[in-house]
């Protein structure tokens, strides 16, 4: 191999007993990402770790490099819950109230029909229904 490239096999080894630059580099790399991590409480992904290195670093990295590293550091970010409400629970022996409606919403007569909407908003202490649902049907 250094017949190859024409290097001499003394200036190889003290090469590699050195450490090469790229090692080097990605040791530098890999704590600037340490530091970027904590200082966003690990909320950051790889596309806004790209964008913050390029702006504010000038660093002209890919987003693959930056997840080897993370990866290799053993660093995970945090992700962000995904908006569900758990409101109805199928499962249950409590008995059913009959459907008088039937998805009909329209009617000739005023007052026979009533139909609501609910609407949840996040709070400390868990989900609050604003409004409670209000379907109901008079005889």
């Amino acid at each position: 191999m250094c017949r190859l490239f024409s290097v001499t096999p003394s200036n190889y080894y003290s090469w590699v007993k050195n450490g090469c630059i790229v090692e080097k580099i990605d040791k530098e790399f890999n704590t600037l990402l340490q530091k970027l991590l904590e200082e966003a409480r690990s909320t950051y992904g790889t596309r806004r770790l790209k964008v913050v290195l390029q702006k504010c670093y000038g660093l002209i990295v890919s987003r693959r490099k930056i997840q080897k590293s993370l990866h290799q550091l053993k660093l995970k970010v945090k992700m962000k819950r995904r908006y569900k409400v758990l409101t109805t629970t199928s499962d249950h022996k409590l008995p059913i109230s009959p459907n008088h409606i039937d998805r009909d919403f329209y009617t000739n007569n005023s007052n026979k029909v009533y139909v609501g909407d609910i609407t949840y908003v996040l709070t400390n202490e868990g989900w609050l229904s604003l409004f409670g649902s209000c379907y109901r049907y008079l005889l």
